[in-house]
């Protein structure tokens, strides 16, 4: 995903979704994201109601660590302290692009990861495009995108959960076959070791040899663990 900024917005917006105004409690208050301004360090810009740009400066000082067996990260390896906040005008020309998703009402926020009810919600989606000239808005913020949230029908779900199936199976086969035809170098040397051990114990039937059988036996487990590729080859 990488860096981005935030941008807060005086200036009116068409179209903008209430469940984002009220998770923000307030127009004013969202926090949008963009990759278009200037910084991209996870900074603050604000467009004020006269459509003038503005980014947010302040003054830090690091925090010596004040523990190394303290309980936060903070007091383990020190931080950064803000002491002062102010606004100053962006000069800046061309496109920004801002947007903030959000879910549908009846979205499942507490529902566990491996449940399959918030997947049957698609969340919503809504993007402005302001242009800029020295700082100064030209013209109004258009929507360059709106999709609302959806709940899926159980018809639209169950064709979603085939489609969704039939790409897990494709993506498996092709890293099978990649798994297959451009093991890395550690598969390499596993599966040669294997090899050689397997062949040996097949030369020597009816001496029990342990040494093959834990080399073997340790070989199984990682590939069971993190080769799993190989395992379905077989």
């Amino acid at each position: 995903m990488g860096m981005f900024d935030y941008i807060k917005c005086e200036y009116l917006l068409s179209d903008l979704p209430q469940k984002v105004i009220d998770n923000w409690k307030g127009a004013d208050q969202i926090a949008f994201q963009t990759k278009d301004t200037p910084n991209q360090y996870m900074s603050l810009y604000k467009i004020d109601a006269e459509g003038q740009l503005w980014v947010q400066n302040k003054e830090t000082r690091w925090v010596e660590p004040k523990d190394p067996n303290g309980e936060s990260i903070s007091d383990r390896l020190g931080h950064m302290e803000t002491l002062s906040t102010w606004w100053e005008k962006e000069e800046f020309t061309g496109d920004i692009n801002f947007y903030e998703s959000y879910h549908h009402a009846e979205y499942p926020t507490y529902e566990p990861l491996d449940s399959d009810k918030w997947k049957q919600f698609v969340d919503g989606w809504i993007e402005y495009t302001a242009v800029f000239l020295r700082g100064q808005l030209s013209g109004d913020i258009e929507v360059s995108r709106n999709e609302p949230s959806k709940k899926l029908t159980d018809e639209e779900f169950e064709q979603q959960r085939k489609e969704w199936e039939e790409a897990r199976k494709k993506w498996d086969d092709r890293f099978r076959e990649n798994r297959k035809e451009h093991p890395t170098p550690e598969q390499k040397l596993l599966d040669d070791i294997y090899n050689y051990v397997s062949v040996f114990a097949s030369s020597v039937q009816g001496e029990k040899n342990y040494l093959v059988e834990e080399i073997m036996g340790k070989i199984d487990c990682y590939r069971e663990r993190y080769d799993v590729f190989y395992e379905k080859l077989n």
